[in-house]
């Protein structure tokens, strides 16, 4: 069985599209809903329900679609922490009791695994010692679910991403092995599939909204360079550059639109500036530089 980058191997999850009973007028708006747990053998109750809570009341909630879609997340995330502590197995199924937004979640923990063999396929770029060195989880030691996809989606991705390979795609291939006795530890071995994907170049940068700030002057702020190889860490450091010239309110990635040429491996960025405007320039007008 092959399974995506953020690894879902970890778990089955089931949601309720429903909303269900119960719910206050306050509880609607905040997403919160009284939610059972049962089956659980391993994590206490209350520690089950002070983690959904904790998700629930980051959001609110103005309709029963937001509600639900509040409800998987926090699911999703309770899932990530069990699986965190080497129940790389569990499996959670919620369904409505009552006659409002009460949700059942049934829980099933599963078997703790440890961390037994990594294969890595595909990389050419890195050395499998160098990409199993990213990862600071031991052979022998519980197997983190979230560690290892850190490992994989933020730790390895941007090395590649440093480099240019902005596709770069993981798979992860588990074999589980379980323990000798009912309810014993288990061992995980892992085979890491990677697709380095091709290096892109940055074809074209354009500057939209500095209409009183000169393009070559934002430009030479800029640590990456069209006709160059694209460097995550550059670009990153670009933006704070840009920040850091006092001449826009705060740029942040929701403020580049990238269009991608996967066939002749091109790279274009859109910048999205908002001007400050000083007004007296010594010339009358309202020019930044």
């Amino acid at each position: 069985m092959r399974c995506p980058l953020m690894l879902s191997f970890l778990v089955s999850l089931c949601t309720a599209s429903t909303i269900c009973e119960g719910q206050t007028q306050e509880n609607r708006r905040t997403g919160k809903a009284e939610v059972e747990f049962v089956g659980n053998k391993v994590f206490p109750t209350r520690e089950l329900a002070e983690k959904m809570k904790g998700c629930q009341k980051k959001y609110s909630v103005l309709n029963e679609e937001h509600h639900a879609r509040v409800l998987e997340y926090c699911l999703s995330e309770l899932r990530r922490y069990i699986a965190s502590q080497g129940y790389l197995e569990v499996k959670l199924g919620s369904s409505q009791f009552g006659s409002g937004p009460g949700v059942k979640v049934v829980v099933d923990e599963g078997r703790r695994y440890r961390l037994g063999r990594i294969a890595i396929e595909g990389a050419e770029l890195f050395t499998h010692e160098f990409i199993r060195g990213l990862l600071k989880l031991r052979r022998g030691e519980f197997a983190d679910g979230e560690v290892i996809d850190r490992w994989l989606n933020e730790k390895l991705k941007r090395e590649y991403a440093r480099l240019g390979y902005i596709q770069f795609i993981a798979e992860v291939v588990p074999e589980f092995t379980a323990g000798p006795a009912e309810g014993s530890e288990g061992i995980v071995n892992l085979k890491i599939i990677i697709d380095e994907g091709q290096q892109f170049k940055v074809r074209r940068i354009e500057f939209v909204g500095n209409a009183n700030t000169r393009d070559d002057i934002v430009r030479r702020a800029l640590f990456i360079r069209e006709g160059e190889v694209f460097n995550q860490e550059l670009y990153e450091q670009s933006l704070q550059r840009l920040n850091e010239l006092g001449l826009f309110e705060e740029v942040t990635d929701k403020d580049v639109d990238f269009t991608v040429d996967g066939e002749a491996a091109l790279l274009s960025l859109r910048i999205k500036v908002k001007e400050k405007i000083k007004r007296g320039a010594p010339d009358g007008s309202n020019r930044l530089l």
